[in-house]
């Protein structure tokens, strides 16, 4: 028997897709910087078992030249990958509180504690 979806099932819930449009930005750049992470990774991996294997065989610094600068720039780019993110996600969560107030209450609230009723003790 096939299902056929109701209005309750969607996908993908509007509440959500609308409490998102604040920070639709952020992840969005936060995706592309995880992809570039990935790519970061491969690349270094890459220059590094081109160093290892160039250097077991007995090759000279003289070629690795450039495949030690491409490990360099792999970690440096990898390290900078790394922050950029949670640059991203510290704005995004500060749209987040500014775009709706009711959401951003402090906690605890505001004002004195609640007493607890004191009890005589016998």
């Amino acid at each position: 028997m096939i299902e056929t979806r109701t209005r309750s099932t969607r996908p993908v819930d509007p509440e959500l897709l609308r409490r998102s449009r604040p920070v639709r930005r952020q992840l969005a750049i936060c995706v592309v910087l995880g992809i570039a992470t990935a790519v970061a990774i491969v690349g270094q991996a890459w220059w590094l078992a081109w160093v290892l294997a160039d250097g077991f065989a007995g090759v000279g610094l003289g070629p690795l030249w450039w495949p030690l600068t491409g490990v360099a720039v792999a970690i440096v780019a990898r390290a900078a990958l790394g922050w950029a993110p949670r640059v991203g996600l510290d704005e995004g969560f500060r749209r987040l509180r500014t775009a709706d107030p009711c959401q951003a209450a402090p906690w605890p609230p505001p004002g004195p504690a609640p007493q607890r009723p004191v009890t005589a003790s016998s």
